[in-house]
């Protein structure tokens, strides 16, 4: 995966350079939107976007759409260009995640046989680059998990195998299942400190687990259910709803059309709340902690895509109080009218100085939508 290698492969593309002129989006030469991820990239306040692109060569990589400047406001479509094209062989499955705890990083998993990661800079220079044992193909997602000591690593799964590298992506360990060799459905992963000890938390389809991370190299994880029990949940994400330094795990059951919170430190503490939606798209995005609506209060958003189309549900001014069982109140659950492109991977964004955020979804050709906000 290093880029340096492809660039000068791609020296006669007709696509931008690293550091070229902006170039229309969607990319003319085509490509698959595997992935779309967010952040404050410039730290100037607003929200760029990076989408990852399988496909030929010369179209497969990293794009980076600046706000302000590749996404123009207040025209009612914002997408125009993109600023900055890496050259990456990008395959699928590719899942991405922007760690903002100290300098922007984003952190690109993908892989046919087997996953690969690589961390790039805020300005989308290669870091480091590193391989795993677990299998490619199929699904795969990265998230941030940290251990005794404050040593950050990052996880890496395709939902069936989990495991952790260092933040140089030299060292890797596998994050053992309980029970069995292997995870059901693993969907993210989050860690928190309490006392002396540091715990990490699983979230599967149908369980939260919980262990204390041992001290010892080669220990065993001792892990516990949090959540057990026979509803599926998709699209799961963590956000600390209560500034209590423990992010909640938060999940979707299509059937239901129910969303629901576990503080994964309160075993018991599951609270759920039904949303008008009814669509049954089963592949799930949940934006969580962002001030969508108008109102001041945080608010989740529930994206819902399928292979037709993309539908959004919006749960305004969350209230979420973690209990033996927990709370879970919204003012407001609308179901968005507009209709998003097959396949949608849905990010928010914002032109920044205070104004509100705007989601935005990508089509698997790139076409985009502004579904919600400033446009």
């Amino acid at each position: 995966m290093r880029a340096s290698a492809l660039l000068l492969l791609c020296s006669g593309c007709l696509i931008s350079e690293p550091d070229g002129a902006s170039q229309a989006w969607p990319p003319s030469l085509g490509g698959k939107v595997e992935a779309v991820v967010s952040g404050d990239l410039d730290a100037n306040g607003s929200l760029d976007v990076v989408v990852m692109m399988s496909g030929v060569e010369s179209q497969a990589g990293l794009y980076l759409l600046k706000s302000n400047v590749d996404l123009v406001w207040d025209t009612g479509n914002p997408f125009r260009s993109f600023s900055t094209f890496i050259p990456v062989p990008l395959v699928h499955p590719t899942a991405a995640f922007i760690d903002a705890s100290v300098a922007p990083r984003l952190f690109v998993v993908t892989g046919e046989d087997t996953l690969g990661i690589t961390s790039y800079a805020n300005n989308l220079n290669e870091l480091a680059t590193g391989e795993t044992n677990v299998a490619g193909g199929t699904n795969a997602w990265t998230k941030r998990l940290v251990f005794p000591g404050g040593q950050v690593h990052y996880a890496v799964s395709n939902g069936s195998t989990i495991e952790h590298v260092d933040g140089n992506l030299a060292d890797r360990h596998p994050l053992p299942a309980p029970m069995s060799p292997t995870w059901t459905q693993a969907q993210t992963v989050t860690s928190y400190t309490d006392g002396s000890d540091q715990w990490a938390v699983v979230a599967t389809a149908t369980t939260i687990q919980r262990c204390v991370i041992p001290l010892t190299m080669g220990a065993q994880f001792a892990w516990e259910p949090v959540r057990d029990e026979a509803a599926m949940w998709s699209g799961q994400t963590t956000y600390d709803f209560n500034n209590d330094g423990r992010e909640e795990i938060v999940g979707f059951d299509v059937g239901a059309h129910q969303l629901c919170i576990v503080d994964p430190g309160v075993a018991g503490s599951k609270a759920c709340l039904t949303l008008a939606s009814t669509w049954l798209g089963t592949d799930v995005t949940i934006l969580a902690g962002h001030n969508i609506s108008m109102s001041p209060g945080n608010d989740i958003l529930v994206v819902q895509a399928s292979g037709m189309e993309t539908r959004y549900s919006l749960a305004e001014d969350v209230t979420y109080t973690p209990g033996t069982p927990g709370t879970l109140t919204a003012t407001a659950q609308p179901m968005i009218m507009a209709k998003g492109p097959a396949g949608g991977r849905t990010v928010v964004t914002n032109p920044g100085g205070g104004l509100p955020v705007s989601v935005l979804t990508f089509g698997v050709d790139g076409d985009g939508l502004c579904a919600l906000g400033p446009c």
